[in-house]
């Protein structure tokens, strides 16, 4: 089915500003590494919440568990994104 629909490619382009974000967390010392990795938890999170909205088409039983189940982690992989950018000093390795 061409061209895709709105959602996937919020979804597809929420999961490359992740990478980017992970890849640039790594590698740069401009910024804080908690910074640039914690706003890619929540695009990593949203991405998976818009998943999970994209499966209720059907509107199948199996269907709504899998929305709740992968809504519920991320939300969480989004909090904990906020947690690296808000209190930052807890999550140093350094």
């Amino acid at each position: 089915m061409f061209p895709p629909s709105l959602l996937l490619g919020v979804q597809m382009a929420l999961l490359a500003v992740a990478g980017a974000l992970f890849v640039a967390a790594g590698v740069t010392d401009r910024v804080r590494w908690s910074l640039l990795a914690g706003v890619g938890n929540v695009a990593l999170g949203a991405s998976l919440v818009v998943s999970g909205v994209t499966t209720l088409d059907d509107a199948e039983t199996s269907d709504y568990f899998y929305a709740v189940a992968v809504g519920v982690g991320g939300l969480t992989l989004a909090a904990i994104g906020v947690l690296y950018v808000v209190e930052h000093d807890a999550f140093d390795t350094a």
